[in-house]
C-alpha cells in the first residue's frame, strides 16, 4: 500500500511539475514562408500551444488551426522572450524550435 501510495504521489508530482508549459500559450510571428516537418506554415502571426506530442499553431488572421508533431526539450536557463529557431533547408526554410518566453521549454519539429 505504501508503495502505491508513493508511486501516485510521484506521479502527481511529475505531472503537475509539467503542468505550466501545457496551460500557457506562446505568441511569435513569421515574416516568410517556413516548414515545420512536412507542414508548410505561411508568414503572419501566430499563437503555440503545447499538448503531449504535438503542438497546436493557430494563426490570428483565420484562427486557422494547425497540429504539428513535435517534442519538448528543457534548456538549462530561461529564455527571455518567445524565439523562433529557423535553419535554410535546401530551397525551403525550416523551423527547427520555438524557445518558450518565461520557461526552460523549447518545442523542437523534425525536419
Amino acid at each position: 500500500m505504501n508503495k502505491l501510495k508513493t508511486l501516485f504521489f510521484a506521479s502527481a508530482l511529475a505531472i503537475a511539475s509539467l503542468t505550466p508549459i501545457y496551460a500557457k500559450s506562446y505568441d511569435f510571428s513569421l515574416s516568410a514562408p517556413v516548414n515545420a516537418g512536412t507542414v508548410k506554415l505561411e508568414p503572419g502571426r501566430y499563437t503555440v500551444k503545447v499538448d503531449g506530442t504535438s503542438a497546436t499553431l493557430i494563426l490570428a488572421k483565420n484562427n486557422k488551426t494547425i497540429e504539428v508533431p513535435m517534442k519538448v526539450a528543457e534548456g538549462t536557463t530561461k529564455f527571455k522572450t518567445t524565439a523562433v529557431n529557423t535553419k535554410q533547408g535546401g530551397s525551403a526554410v525550416e523551423l527547427t524550435s520555438i524557445d518558450l518566453g518565461g520557461s526552460k521549454m523549447k518545442v523542437e519539429f523534425s525536419n
